[in-house]
């Protein structure tokens, strides 16, 4: 067994404790981009803003990539760029950022009709290798879009990294694009520290499982429209 693969599980944990300490796990109840209602919410961007937590997760990242084959890491707009940036810097590669939707206005609207890189012309971008950085993933939706993104614009993507996996289908829907997904820690382990610590009351740890065994049914047991 590899030295990553020794310690991933213990970077796992201290990505937890990060989410906690930083505040980017929140209990309560939110509104998902999907239109659906969570009892958690994460913003996994916030880890960034405390200088040793900060350091930690890159540490990580780099730790997962270190295996890797690439030859850029690119962020996706908006929360992933930061990381991306963080990463390419520590690694000494160049980072790029995913726009949302191809820019359909400047001097390279005629060079290539979707580009939707920032950080490099479509003629240097051509035919790299990108690792795709991101802040979270739940369903996997949007980094779709991003991967995409990535290869309308004459780039190759086989690897993506977040900080947090809220492990709801996200890895399976990246599998049958060719993407496969490493993260710096998940929503079963922040779960497991924020108990064992004390963070966490056993009525909305309950809450939580309830939510994550049927996303629908604890949507709907509770007056709210689901949009799947």
């Amino acid at each position: 067994m590899s030295y990553s693969n020794l310690i991933q599980p213990e970077m796992k944990k201290i990505g937890a404790v990060s989410c906690w300490s930083t505040g980017a796990f929140k209990r309560g109840l939110f509104k998902l981009a999907s239109g659906d209602m969570s009892p958690v919410y994460i913003s996994a961007d916030l880890v960034l803003k405390d200088v040793t937590y900060r350091n930690l997760t890159i540490s990580a990242m780099e730790n997962l990539a270190a295996d890797l084959e690439f030859d850029v890491v690119a962020g996706g707009e908006l929360r992933g760029v930061s990381f991306a940036d963080f990463l390419a810097q520590r690694i000494n590669k160049p980072s790029v950022a995913v726009r949302k939707k191809p820019k359909s206005y400047g001097a390279r609207t005629g060079e290539m009709k979707e580009y939707w890189i920032e950080g490099m012309i479509p003629e240097e971008f051509e035919g790299k290798k990108a690792l795709l950085t991101e802040d979270l993933i739940t369903d996997g939706k949007s980094k779709i879009d991003f991967i995409n993104g990535i290869r309308n614009s004459g780039g190759k993507v086989q690897d993506c990294i977040v900080c947090v996996d809220r492990q709801q289908g996200g890895r399976e829907r990246l599998e049958k694009e060719g993407v496969r997904l490493y993260s710096v820690t998940d929503l079963d382990t922040i779960l497991m520290v924020g108990k064992e610590r004390g963070f966490l009351k056993e009525e909305d740890f309950k809450e939580i499982e309830d939510y994550r065994a049927d996303e629908k049914k604890w949507n709907l047991d509770r007056g709210y429209e689901w949009h799947g």
